[in-house]
């Protein structure tokens, strides 16, 4: 069976290690050992901010790119299974614009590793991993609202 493949993914110990990688492969003209650039890597404090604004970036794209056909292209509604130590469910709506919106809306306030996948037709879901939910079992489902949907939440709208 094809294991589905993420579409985005936020992972710190991959950054690092990618970045070693690529400092070690294609940016290493002074010769410098594996541990000078981990050195390197470790100290430089621009690496997780850039990465951060390019997955923010990346994920207003394919917001945008979900949500062509829909008026109503700010609204989501998410259901979250596994949510925290306590494994709980809930849903919730709410207006995001953006790839970092929509993340501060869903994903609780603590250090988050996370892989997004496609999901269905025009949504996403989100495999989070953190203190509370170490083993990635926190999964979000994202889809746009519909108006429908949203005349029956009774949202109002600018």
């Amino acid at each position: 069976m094809k294991q589905e493949q993420p579409i985005l993914i936020y992972d710190e110990s991959e950054i690092i290690e990618n970045e070693i990688k690529f400092k070690m492969e294609e940016d290493n003209e002074d010769n410098k050992t594996e541990e000078e650039i981990r050195e390197i890597v470790y100290n430089d404090y621009d690496l997780f901010t850039f990465q951060w604004d390019f997955l923010k970036e990346e994920l207003t794209e394919v917001m945008h790119r979900l949500n062509k056909r829909n008026f109503f292209k700010t609204m989501w509604k998410a259901s979250v299974n596994n949510f925290g130590w306590r494994n709980q469910d809930g849903f919730k709506t709410f207006h995001a614009e953006t790839g970092e919106e929509l993340l501060r809306a869903i994903l609780p306030e603590t250090d988050c590793t996370f892989r997004i996948f496609k999901y269905g037709r025009n949504g996403i879901k989100i495999q989070n991993f953190h203190h509370d939910s170490p083993t990635g079992n926190e999964w979000y489902y994202i889809k746009p609202m519909t108006i429908k949907e949203v005349e029956e939440d009774g949202k109002s709208f600018r």
